[in-house]
């Protein structure tokens, strides 16, 4: 499916959302954090739809193997971080995470631990 005909489903399935959209001649590439996201679903596509910080709308269609590779990277990240083109699809994301070491004992001698 081409970009444009995915921007029109998107739109019309975020209708209600009050999303901040452009026309296909704007120049609209973006970037920001992840506020809000939704997976939409119908047999055999896929689609991961955000809203960012600013309110803008952006997504990007998955396969169901592309989806279970990254499913996990995406429910469990504190913040993502997405790169849109002017059709508002996804061309890049990042995933932040938090990362322990290890567990820390009340007896542990590591300067990076708060106990």
């Amino acid at each position: 499916m081409q970009d444009h005909n995915l921007l029109d489903k998107v739109q019309q399935i975020t209708q209600d959302m009050g999303a901040k959209w452009c026309n296909h001649s704007d120049d609209c590439e973006g970037s920001g954090f992840v506020e809000d996201s939704v997976f939409f679903v119908r047999h055999q596509f896929i689609l991961w739809i955000v809203v960012l910080c600013d309110g803008k709308v952006a997504f990007i269609e998955f396969t169901p193997e592309g989806l279970e590779n990254y499913s996990k990277v995406i429910l469990e990240s504190p913040r993502i971080f997405v790169k849109f083109n002017k059709c508002h699809k996804i061309e890049e994301f990042s995933a932040f995470q938090e990362k322990k070491c290890h567990d820390c004992t009340p007896r542990c001698h590591d300067n990076k631990c708060k106990n």
